[in-house]
């Protein structure tokens, strides 16, 4: 089984990194302890652990819900409800610079815009800026045939659409 990372920061009040914090997981709705894994292939964390000297608490888990409390200094915040896995985004690799932002991860997993009942044919004008982009498919009904098209360029104002044949 492959398991999905989570990983909060932990900061003081002033935003700065935590190191030491108490990090507790458990089943959503429970009092019960979560298995917890240090990597994607299963290798068994301590349930709680500490933040690193970054403030980091990463840790894996089998996908669904997780409630989180962290502790440090006498203080607790709870977090309940927290969705990890497919619920939660993509995880690449395992050290910080390898994962990806969910920005990154939403760019890279995208579909592409399609227009796929048209009446007339895709125009320069229909590039980046409308939300196409390379690969997205147009369809045009000529009133006797079916032409499609896809991007070859969505370069705004002068978008390049290339006729598919279909033999």
């Amino acid at each position: 089984m492959t398991y999905t990372a989570q990983q909060i920061t932990v900061t003081d009040e002033n935003g700065s990194p935590v190191e030491g914090a108490t990090v507790d997981v458990f089943i959503a709705g429970t009092s019960h302890r979560a298995s917890i894994y240090a990597d994607s292939t299963g290798t068994l964390l301590d349930n709680p652990f500490t933040s690193d000297a970054r403030g980091v608490a990463r840790f894996y888990a089998a996908a669904g819900l997780y409630r989180i409390v962290v502790t440090h200094d006498g203080d607790s915040t709870e977090m309940p409800d927290v969705p990890v896995g497919s619920a939660q985004g993509y995880d690449v690799g395992e050290d910080d610079d390898e994962l990806l932002t969910r920005a990154q991860a939403e760019a890279l997993f995208a579909r592409p815009k399609h227009n796929l009942l048209s009446s007339s044919a895709p125009t320069e004008d229909d590039d980046e800026t409308k939300g196409y982009s390379r690969d997205s498919l147009w369809a045009w009904n000529t009133g006797t045939a079916l032409v499609l098209l896809i991007c070859d360029d969505p370069a705004a104002g002068s978008a390049v659409w290339v006729p598919i044949s279909l033999q």
